[in-house]
């Protein structure tokens, strides 16, 4: 964790900055992961899941 290499007293913004950095990056892979899953129904059938 990036974070901890910082002394207690430091400056705020580079903490926040990699947890924005890291919010984005994980926020990125969950919706890759959740896309990878679908796909799309073939002909004639029916997609039970978005009942």
């Amino acid at each position: 964790m990036p974070t901890l290499l910082f002394p207690a007293d430091s400056p705020i913004a580079p903490k926040l900055g990699f947890l924005t950095v890291g919010a984005v990056f994980f926020a990125l892979g969950v919706l890759r992961i959740r896309a990878e899953g679908r796909t799309p129904p073939a002909d004639g059938e029916v997609d039970v899941t978005r009942q």
